[in-house]
């Protein structure tokens, strides 16, 4: 799937939710380190803010715990 299908897919979510909530909407992404997340976030928000949906973007890049702490139960430890 091309990315503005995605993104097009997306919007049209979003302002549905928007229709029946009165709340601020919240978009996460996850994904293994080096996939491309911080890149899509920002061309999403870029994609969304052509629109009529007003973004902030958020990233919390700099937040890492150390290796002993992550693999505290194993490299390949989900938890």
């Amino acid at each position: 799937m091309k990315q503005d299908v995605l993104f097009g897919i997306i919007n049209d979510h979003l302002l549905k939710l928007k229709k029946t909530k009165d709340l601020p909407l919240r978009v996460a992404v996850n994904g293994i380190e080096g996939c491309g997340k911080s890149c899509f976030a920002l061309d999403l928000c870029e994609f969304l803010r052509a629109g009529s949906i007003p973004v902030y973007h958020v990233s919390i890049d700099g937040f890492h715990f150390n290796t002993v702490h992550r693999y505290r139960q194993g490299r390949f430890s989900g938890r």
